[in-house]
């Protein structure tokens, strides 16, 4: 269904800055995306700013900037009182009230409100949707609210009972998302609870160039939590390297498991192969996708895993766990899926390397553009807002 320009108020939990440019990126990829289709977007990013203990050096804030073409509105808000969770999200929605106020945000000519992430973006969104009467859509990124569900208190889980039971129509990044997120919070699955995927940038899927296959290239990208369990890839590659002694491991990311994992590499002998690297900015995602064969993700839990999908979309075949979203993305065309024993990684690992001939980069990357390209999505965007503003 096609729909007139919409005016359009994004209210997210996580936002990209100057300082922290990858922080939220995904939303702000959506938001390019609508704006670039004639959409009036501005954003709204609403954060708690430390806690109780320290509020008295982080001051509470708003502010409003034009960032690479939208006005986004920042709002800081300190806790009031320690472990009072509601009353913190309280202050957060009169500071937020204050600077709609202060900014002249026109409220009531909004179309739809898009929220992203439950805290705080989607319930500062419903509050402002129920006080403007505007509908709200939101989409719920947040792995926590399936793999560490346990960290929010009674009141916190009423508030996610209550907020996924009223939104007028909530999204997630992947059918797994949507299934335990919606279990873990007692909320029975309604037609209103649908899935919409994230959408893979325009620019993965330009001309594909696969390196020379020697030497053998796999990558990783990767928070180095230990959620994200990169230490099985080490231990599966110790495996491989006795087979594909010419291999080359790349892995880009920061965080507390490097020196660990670093560490391990030294005591195996596995330092000539592995290459530690830091953090990729954005720009650099596409150049490291496009130098590696394969791309690999060992996460223990993932609610979608976008750049699974953006190395699909470069034509580049994948071997992942698991880990629940990937089952939207990975298929055995486009990459194998395996289990969280070391052996059955290792198997992977070996099996691509040895059947690579088999996976066509031009049909992985067709295949990718049928659910994750832009043109896709924002037409399911579209059909979906549908359903809620006529």
């Amino acid at each position: 269904m096609k729909i007139k320009p919409l005016k359009i108020l994004v209210v997210a939990s996580w936002y990209p800055s100057h300082v922290e440019p990858v922080y939220g990126s995904f939303v702000q990829e959506q938001v390019n995306m609508l704006k670039e289709r004639g959409h009036d977007i501005t954003v709204l990013h609403p954060v708690l700013n430390g806690t109780f203990w320290n509020a008295w050096k982080i001051k509470s804030s708003i502010q409003k900037e034009n960032y690479f073409g939208v006005d986004v509105i920042r709002v800081k808000a300190s806790p009031y009182l320690p472990r009072n969770r509601k009353l913190a999200y309280r202050r957060c929605l009169l500071l937020t009230l204050k600077a709609i106020n202060v900014f002249n945000l026109p409220m009531h000519e909004f179309d739809v409100i898009h929220s992203h992430s439950a805290f705080l973006g989607g319930i500062i969104g419903h509050k402002l949707a129920t006080k403007f009467n505007v509908k709200q859509v939101h989409t719920e990124h947040t792995s926590g609210l399936v793999s560490d569900f346990h960290q929010y208190n009674r009141s916190d889980r009423s508030v996610l009972k209550n907020f996924f039971e009223q939104t007028d129509l909530c999204l997630f990044v992947s059918t797994f998302s949507m299934k335990e997120t919606l279990r873990n919070c007692r909320v029975f699955q309604k037609s209103k609870h649908r899935v919409l995927h994230n959408m893979v940038e325009d620019t993965f899927f330009d001309v594909i160039d696969v390196p020379p296959v020697r030497p053998f290239r796999y990558l990783v990208i990767s928070n180095l939590i230990p959620r994200k369990n990169v230490s099985l890839i080490l231990e599966a590659w110790k495996r491989l390297i006795s087979e594909f002694p010419s291999s080359t491991l790349t892995i880009a990311g920061d965080g507390p498991s490097k020196k660990e994992l670093i560490d391990f590499t030294h005591k195996n002998s596995l330092s000539d192969s592995v290459i530690f690297e830091n953090r990729l900015k954005r720009t650099q995602v596409k150049e490291a996708i496009d130098a590696c064969h394969v791309m690999l993700s060992s996460s223990e839990i993932e609610t979608f895993g976008l750049t699974v999908a953006e190395a699909q979309a470069a034509g580049r075949p994948v071997v992942v766990t698991d880990s629940g979203g990937v089952r939207d993305i990975v298929t055995d065309k486009t990459g194998i899926i395996t289990s969280f024993e070391t052996e059955d990684f290792a198997k992977g690992l070996i099996k691509i390397q040895k059947d690579y001939h088999l996976f066509d980069a031009h049909k992985i990357q067709a295949l990718t553009k049928e659910k994750f390209s832009s043109e896709i999505l924002y037409k399911q965007l579209m059909d979906l807002y549908a359903t809620v503003l006529f």
